[in-house]
């Protein structure tokens, strides 16, 4: 399996099965965020920073997330 094709932890919360790739959890994120879909998003975020850990922008997506519904706190 390469590495942008993981296989997903048993145990995490999955909103999409068809992500697979990074780019994908990313996407789907973003998408998430610009729908307004605040909860959502921030589980995907944090999944996929569960998945790719070295990916910062799953960070940045989850804080952004956090601020949006206003917990300043938890996003720093």
């Amino acid at each position: 399996m390469s590495a942008d094709h993981k296989q997903i932890p048993a145990g995490l919360a999955v909103h999409s099965p068809a992500v697979r790739s990074e780019s994908e959890w990313e996407a789907a994120a973003i998408k998430q965020i610009d729908d307004g879909q605040w909860f959502l998003a921030y589980d995907t975020s944090r999944t996929a920073l569960e998945l790719f850990p070295q990916n910062l922008k799953f960070k940045q997506l989850a804080a952004r997330t956090l601020i949006r519904l206003g917990a300043i706190e938890e996003a720093k």
